[in-house]
């Protein structure tokens, strides 16, 4: 019981750190399309 209360903590944290990290990526993802796309141009030539 005690190893499932200490590890509750993290996984709560991990998680709201993947939110974060998810919600930046959405704001972020049309200028990571351009720029993914620009590569993929540039593999291809």
């Amino acid at each position: 019981m005690t190893m499932t209360v200490d590890r509750f903590p993290t996984v709560y944290i991990l998680q709201k750190m993947f939110l974060i990290f998810y919600k930046f990526l959405i704001s972020k993802l049309p200028t990571l399309r351009i720029l993914f796309s620009k590569s993929l141009i540039i593999k291809h030539t």
